[in-house]
């Protein structure tokens, strides 16, 4: 969030970001609240609430998409379970369902992980650097929780299916 000059206590703080995140205290010195930034910055980075508006619009658009094409998967492992073996449903299905299950969680979870992480080392260079960092540590952190996570279920379902 980027602020305004304004008094505090009757003391005149100039321009001036915050970068708050869900975090322990100990650590929430590493996330610049109330870093002084120059007017130019605050000039500059002031409009990107419109660009905040059209992240979440498109981050929705493919949060249906996700969803959609998950679906799809599991109505094909349910389709293909039935095809092959007397209308019962297989560990294809439970697997694939497992799959999708984990594959969800260890993305939030690397996502958020990697966000707070990326943003961490971007605030070395603070205001674009804390973005940036933010943006590509949350990527990167889905990206490996999710490959992770769907790896890790279809192991439980390898291990614990009794029917092979």
């Amino acid at each position: 969030m980027l602020d305004k000059p304004h008094t505090v206590d009757g003391k005149k703080i100039g321009y001036y970001m915050n970068v708050e995140f869900d975090v322990p205290k100990a650590f929430q010195k590493y996330f610049c609240n109330h870093k002084k930034i120059d007017e130019s910055i605050y000039l500059k980075l002031k409009n990107f609430k419109d660009t905040e508006k059209l992240i979440r619009i498109a981050g929705k658009a493919l949060l249906i998409t996700g969803i959609a094409l998950d679906a799809i998967e599991l109505g094909t492992a349910i389709s293909e379970d039935i095809k092959d073996s007397d209308n019962f449903l297989e560990k294809g299905t439970v697997s694939t369902a497992v799959e999708i299950g984990s594959r969800w969680t260890g993305f939030v979870l690397g996502a958020k992980a990697g966000a707070i992480a990326g943003a961490t080392v971007g605030s070395t260079f603070p205001v674009i650097g804390t973005a940036a960092g933010g943006a590509v540590g949350g990527l990167i952190g889905g990206i490996v929780g999710s490959c992770t996570f769907s790896k890790l279920g279809e192991y439980v379902v390898d291990i614990t299916w009794a029917e092979d």
